[in-house]
């Protein structure tokens, strides 16, 4: 089976820091060409808005992947049930069949 590759919690981690470390670097920056409280305000307010966005993104994506792994568990163990069932019925038909033509050929002995 397939498995597509998953990114640990580490290298996201690691994304993230970089990506914060690159913001505050563009921040710095700003502050040096504009005036420091404006640019402060601003950096602040951008950070509060990227820090919710991204908590957003990975709750949801967690929670898509715990809703998406027990639909499939419970789909997989209705799929396994169906097959059980299935090959219990097969082995039952095959039994009767086997003692059907048991009784037919005592049967024939029998006359």
């Amino acid at each position: 089976m397939n498995r597509e590759p998953t990114v640990s919690w580490q290298q996201t981690s690691l994304c993230l820091c970089l990506s914060l470390s690159v913001f505050l670097s563009a921040c710095l920056s700003l502050s040096l060409s504009l005036s420091f409280y404006r640019s402060l305000s601003l950096c602040l307010s951008v950070s509060v808005s990227v820090s919710v966005s991204v908590s957003v993104s990975v709750c949801l994506s967690v929670c898509l992947s715990v809703c998406l792994s027990v639909c499939l568990s419970v789909c997989l163990d209705r799929q396994t049930d169906r097959e059980i069932e299935s090959d219990r019925k097969t082995k039952t038909k095959t039994e009767r069949d086997r003692q059907t033509e048991t009784q037919r050929e005592t049967d024939r002995d029998r006359d």
